[in-house]
């Protein structure tokens, strides 16, 4: 038997570039120990007609597709899993011999007492049978990415026992070859690249020897809708992307992953574009920038996604707004008040979403809470595969502007209203530029004097928690401070965000 993985990168369903599956746990049993008793041969179907290939091996076939030609090799072992009287047995075989045509002989001493037509399984390759060959992986191709499984019947006669009819083993998991690129199409080496499905579980880890644009991984076929990838660079930037691929057992894939970074956009599809006119190219509209990449705690335990980054809208949700119309009373869980410097850079508790929720929720929001309402109703849409747009906290601001901004966070403080940071409004700079790539007219602009953004934090009864933007000011730049919240002389504008 044949067994060439022949497909091409076409084939490879991807929503940006990708291909993924799901967690399925490799089975641990109790170690293998070599068994006596009863002498046991039996052939196994060969992998391919080449006798002389060790490991598998990337060929190029027809129209440069590229597909792996794998073949036994002497030496290798298996393992058989059979009972005797109702007791699981694992044995360990060995390929003896491999003949011209690829097909293997393989020995082993089974246990005594096994009855005749006893059913056994057999798995291949023997030594990473007791491993989880799935979960960490170096993005090497090697052999024991190659797992295969098989059942036949072993027929004892005079003493001797055999594999009725042979068998013939079937691969498990698919084998993937990717290409990593960034979404201009530029080889992207990453030191780690992390597949997670829609939920968070993560599929698979892998970390090469050094940071490679090219990674093999082997990988599980299950029916999951939505796959992530996250990885960093070399120089530890952070790179997303999402895919629906489709594969199958015992096939090679080879996609490019284009991934996305700081600064790219989302468009109305929820997927990732490196500009405006990319977008449109696609028959979607951009709608937001990538602002911070990496696990937020806001928003990681919602089941429509939320743990991968943050997207800034590309234009305000509204201008000249209070944030509440109520007075001296917290709107929200006092707990989660930003009073100080500490709370502004803490990790728990920062949910816009949930904060914003919880004022577009109360009775006549649109009125008593304008900022959260208006942040909830952007337009246009957020994408089904989000969490929908929302207010963002001042825990998720200090996100954005050392994530995009680039600012560092050990010099970001809540001041009054005197206390500037970034006078040379640097981050203020990378976040215009990033807007930009939306083309003209898709954006409203942060670098304008005296730019006032709500956020959803409270910092008492009083005052709320803003970021103020006043990058024309050679004097100033950006400060986070607090305002009162009920008065039209300290109005805001509202820019939302989403998490994806």
């Amino acid at each position: 038997m044949n067994i060439k993985s022949l497909l091409s990168t076409a084939v490879l369903a991807l929503i940006a570039t990708a291909c993924t599956n799901d967690v399925n746990d490799v089975m641990a049993p109790e170690a293998v120990q070599q068994q006596g008793g009863i002498h046991f041969t039996a052939t196994i179907a060969p992998k391919t007609f080449d006798a002389n290939t060790r490991m598998l091996t990337e060929k190029t076939g027809e129209d440069n597709n590229a597909y792996l030609e794998a073949s036994w090799a002497k030496d290798e072992t298996f393992v058989l899993v059979y009972e005797v009287d109702e007791t699981e047995q694992t044995t360990v075989a060995t390929v003896t011999d491999v003949a011209n045509d690829g097909t293997a002989t393989i020995e082993a001493e089974i246990v005594e007492g096994v009855a005749d037509n006893t059913s056994v399984t057999l798995h291949y390759p023997g030594d990473t049978y007791s491993d989880d060959i799935i979960t960490s992986q170096d993005g090497k191709l090697s052999n024991k990415m190659d797992v295969r499984t098989g059942t036949g019947t072993i027929e004892v006669t005079g003493g001797v026992a055999t594999l009725a009819d042979g068998a013939t083993l079937s691969a498990e998991y698919a084998i993937v070859k990717f290409s990593l690129a960034d979404l201009e199409d530029n080889a992207l080496e990453v030191n780690k690249l992390v597949i997670t499905t829609n939920e968070g579980d993560t599929i698979t880890t892998i970390v090469p020897e050094e940071a490679n644009n090219t990674l093999y991984a082997a990988l599980p076929v299950n029916d999951i809708e939505t796959y992530w990838f996250e990885a960093t660079d070399s120089d530890s930037k952070p790179y997303v992307q999402k895919g629906s691929p489709q594969v199958e057992k015992g096939k090679f894939y080879t996609p490019t992953l284009k991934m996305a970074t700081l600064g790219d956009l989302m468009g109305a599809d929820g997927k990732f574009y490196v500009n405006g006119e990319a977008a449109v190219a696609a028959e979607t509209t951009p709608i937001g920038v990538i602002a911070h990449l990496g696990n937020d705690p806001t928003t990681e335990d919602l089941a429509n996604g939320g743990g991968h980054g943050l997207l800034m809208a590309l234009k305000n949700a509204g201008g000249n707004l209070v944030w509440t119309t109520v007075a001296r009373a917290f709107a929200l869980d006092e707990t989660l008040a930003v009073k100080n410097t500490a709370a502004l850079k803490r990790t728990t508790n920062v949910s816009g979403y949930t904060s914003t929720m919880t004022l577009y929720e109360k009775e006549n929001s649109d009125t008593v809470y304008p900022a959260a309402y208006k942040a909830k109703n952007y337009s246009p849409a957020a994408p089904e595969s989000t969490t929908g747009w929302f207010l963002p906290s001042a825990q998720q601001w200090v996100k954005m502007l050392t994530g995009l901004g680039g600012l560092d966070v050990n010099i970001i403080t809540l001041t009054d209203r005197l206390g500037y940071f970034d006078n040379e409004s640097t981050a203020a700079t990378k976040l215009d530029n990033a807007l930009k790539k939306a083309g003209d007219g898709n954006y409203d602009s942060v670098k304008e004097i005296w730019y006032w953004y709500w956020t959803s934090s409270e910092y008492d009864k009083t005052s709320t928690v803003n970021v103020v933007i006043d990058a024309e000011d050679p004097t100033h730049g950006i400060r986070i401070g607090y305002r009162a919240k009920n008065t039209t002389l300290t109005s805001n504008k509202v820019r939302a965000i989403l998490a994806f």
